[in-house]
């Protein structure tokens, strides 16, 4: 059993969806638009399909984060700083920097997650503290001032702490989505009104306001 299509769940989703996908294609043109002679280039990678694929024994394959740099490497040039901000196996980004050296390029990667809430993802996008990593403090201050333009706070961490925290920021939210979908189905499947259910957990409960 699924949710209704014009529950308030799934109506979230889609503006959490649409307002990403939007504040990354504006985010984009910002950087495009900072690369122009005489000045430090970026190279936004937004690498969904870089998840690496895991073997029988749960360790990471490399392979499609290789083929994904391999694709692009044309547009890359000594000076830049490669962003990561979606959800990467820990350790991913070292490897990442790593790679391009070997490839001959002086390029800086650093790992800057996105974490903004349904509904909320051009709010938050301003308000939230931004997470920034990087190997060295040079990449880590070029990449605050870069979303400084957007956001005022930032938590500095080690790459592999950033890339661990995106995977429990993750982890968390989809534990409330998945309980909220399990007790949808129970109600359902005994007649009851999930939103009445809802309402009674919330109301004036900050513990459940989330």
């Amino acid at each position: 059993m699924t949710f209704r299509p014009e529950h308030e769940l799934h109506k979230r989703r889609f503006s959490r969806n649409l307002g990403v996908g939007l504040t990354l294609a504006a985010f984009v043109a910002v950087c495009m638009g900072l690369a122009y002679p005489g000045k430090m280039s970026w190279l936004m990678a937004l690498p969904k399909e870089w998840l690496p694929p895991i073997d029988e024994h749960l360790n990471p394959g490399f392979t499609s984060v290789h083929r994904a740099i391999d694709d692009v490497k044309e547009h890359l040039r000594d000076g830049q700083i490669m962003v990561l901000r979606s959800t990467i196996f820990p350790g991913i980004t070292k490897h990442i920097q790593r790679f391009v050296r070997q490839l001959g390029k002086d390029i800086s990667v650093a790992f800057c997650p996105e974490r903004v809430a349904e509904g909320k993802s051009l709010k938050e996008f301003r308000e939230l503290p931004q997470i920034v990593s990087g190997f060295d403090q040079p990449t880590i201050d070029a990449v605050k001032n870069l979303f400084g333009k957007f956001t005022p706070e930032f938590i500095e961490m080690q790459p592999m702490e950033a890339e661990l925290a995106k995977l429990m920021t993750n982890s968390w939210r989809y534990i409330q989505f998945a309980t909220v979908n399990q007790f949808y189905m129970i109600a359902a499947q005994n007649g009851l009104n999930f939103d009445r259910i809802l309402h009674g957990c919330r109301h004036n409960y900050p513990r459940m306001s989330g």
